[in-house]
């Protein structure tokens, strides 16, 4: 981080260290417990160059004039105070749109055949327990290249949209990572791959639904991310990853095409609990699906933390989300 930079933004940021090359990762300054108390979770990171800022908890989001017009400092105290930073910090910014030749062009699906760059078995996943062919069952893979566990990302229709890196060693962020400039080393431009219309693996649970004669209706775990939906699917159990905590009205879309309980699943943190609640409400007041909303509690950090036995135990009791809300609330 630069040192006009790193000056501006300390004094605000609680348990701040370095989360990469590029970034740095704290307590998040803009959101609060119940209780009124700074979150303890680390959720908070900033790029150390050019100043952008995301929270994975309350999902704020900003470049360093916001960051530092948000902590409270007057127009004219930046100004005055911070303008160097701001300078330096300008250097990187991404450069905006171009309205005749927008950047984000709309992309044709990847070729299966780009799968082959990541066929190799992902010791990692091994070791946590997964079987290799549950992992081949997903095409997941791993790239030796960036030293990341990669998951392909598919629309509904089942068409190959992008690839998903999970970080192979502890420390590294972001610990997980939609490729973009990833594709320049396998001879392919840079693409954007969205995340807003994508829940992993609905395109398998919407062929079963839709494209099966006499489908057995099955309910749908849904989860954060891919090692809860693969221990979810190790125990044999329909189900979707949101990629995230929170829901976007894309993916409430594609989950109102279902006709099936919804058992919602997430971490035990305080993102999985806001982001669970956010995500039933507003499936909540969609129209018929209220009665399907389900809430599932266990007896860890996230799902991907139990056996595939115990994930089948806490399934057998899900409480429907408004009984879940009032004894919660």
């Amino acid at each position: 981080m630069t040192d006009q930079i790193k000056s501006a933004v300390a004094p605000y940021l609680n348990r701040m260290r370095a989360a990469g090359p590029e970034e740095v990762s704290a307590v998040c300054p803009f959101h609060r417990r119940a209780d009124g108390s700074e979150g303890g979770a680390t959720n908070f990171f900033m790029n150390v160059y050019s100043g952008l800022w995301f929270c994975h908890s309350c999902h704020a989001r900003g470049n360093l004039y916001t960051f530092l017009r948000d902590v409270g400092l007057s127009r004219d105290q930046i100004k005055m105070q911070y303008q160097p930073a701001l300078d330096e910090a300008g250097k990187y910014a991404p450069p905006p749109p171009d309205p005749i030749n927008p950047v984000e062009a709309v992309l044709e699906p990847l070729d299966e055949a780009f799968l082959g760059y990541f066929d190799y078995c992902p010791q990692q996943l091994l070791d946590d327990g997964f079987p290799m062919e549950l992992l081949r069952k997903f095409d997941i893979g791993y790239d030796w290249t960036h030293h990341r566990i990669t998951f392909p990302l598919r629309d509904w229709r089942g068409r190959l949209v992008g690839i998903s890196g999970r970080a192979a060693q502890d420390g590294v962020q972001p610990r997980y990572k939609l490729y973009d400039k990833e594709y320049l080393a396998f001879g392919l431009p840079i693409r954007k791959t969205e995340r807003r219309p994508l829940i992993w693996n609905i395109h398998n649970v919407l062929l079963k639904q839709h494209f099966t004669s006499n489908p057995e209706v099955q309910p749908l775990v849904i989860v954060e991310g891919y090692k809860a939906a693969l221990r979810v699917a190790q125990a044999n159990v329909e189900v979707g990853a949101l990629l995230g905590s929170h829901i976007t009205q894309e993916q409430i879309w594609l989950l109102q095409k279902l006709d099936c309980p919804l058992l919602f699943m997430f971490d035990n943190d305080d993102a999985g609990r806001m982001g669970q609640l956010d995500a039933c409400h507003r499936l909540s007041q969609t129209g018929s699906i209220g009665h399907r909303l389900f809430v599932v509690d266990y007896a860890a950090r996230q799902p991907s933390d139990l056996t595939p036995h115990a994930v089948l135990e806490a399934l057998l009791a899900p409480q429907p989300f408004m009984e879940w809300f009032i004894r919660n609330s």
